[in-house]
């Protein structure tokens, strides 16, 4: 059972509205202070993750870990994410998730890529 984030106490497991059933897979309420507090659904994580992260995530797990391939491997998926797809369209690099084995476009780097050396003049 999760802890309330304000006051440190035990929380117990709520009905959801209809909204609420929408954004989050789980609502608590604090006993002690009356606060709720929300679990998200997991594909809503991912897909947050993925959109607004500054390097390359996999848009199905959101790992970092991705490795750029030169071409698609036809054995492995590949993404079916509308951005992906239409960074695909505009000739963005491939990159696939060795913990899914997902095929995907995106234009940004990878976390940790080191950025191409500037060469020295003579």
């Amino acid at each position: 059972m999760p802890d309330c984030p304000h006051c440190g106490r035990h929380l117990v497991r709520r009905h959801r509205n209809t909204i609420e059933r929408l954004l989050y897979s789980e609502a608590f309420k604090c006993l002690h202070c009356g606060r709720s507090a929300y679990r998200q659904h997991r594909a809503l994580r991912v897909e947050r993750s993925f959109l607004w992260s500054w390097f390359t995530r996999c848009p199905r797990c959101a790992r970092p870990d991705v490795v750029r391939v030169p071409k698609r491997d036809r054995t492995d998926s590949t993404s079916r994410h509308l951005l992906s797809r239409a960074q695909g369209w505009l000739g963005a690099p491939i990159y696939r998730c060795a913990a899914c084995r997902l095929h995907y476009r995106d234009w940004r780097g990878r976390r940790g890529a080191a950025a191409p050396e500037d060469p020295i003049p003579h």
